[in-house]
């Protein structure tokens, strides 16, 4: 790997990073939001697969992980608020103006950098 390449890389993964939570937070409640963050953050961890090499990276983070928390993320924040009789996937307030979307869209975030990183590996 060349010393360009390695230090080009490190610039365009914070940028791609930051876009990627940029793009989260800002859709967080528009459809969307956590579905292209998770895929500018994939992006991100694909360019660090790249750089640093799939092993070194795997112990890091694993895409299975990464999948399995996503689905039990948007799964819970679903089923959250059936417990004030409302129904499955209903906007609720979960914590300080955290409404359930956002945990929901993260969850989804999750999902699609554990999906792309293992169709990668």
């Amino acid at each position: 790997m060349s010393l360009v390449f390695k230090t080009v890389s490190k610039g365009i993964i914070y940028l791609s990073v930051i876009i990627g939570l940029f793009l989260f937070y800002k859709g967080h409640s528009a459809p969307g939001g956590g579905f292209i963050g998770g895929l500018c953050l994939a992006g991100a961890l694909v360019l660090i697969y790249l750089v640093w090499g799939i092993q070194k990276t795997n112990r890091a983070v694993s895409p299975v992980t990464l999948l399995a928390l996503g689905l039990t993320c948007a799964f819970i924040t679903g089923l959250l608020p059936m417990f004030w009789q409302k129904p499955f996937l209903f906007a609720v307030e979960l914590w300080h103006h955290f409404w359930s979307p956002f945990f929901f869209d993260l969850g989804v975030m999750l999902v699609v950098i554990g999906t792309v990183t293992t169709i990668i590996t």
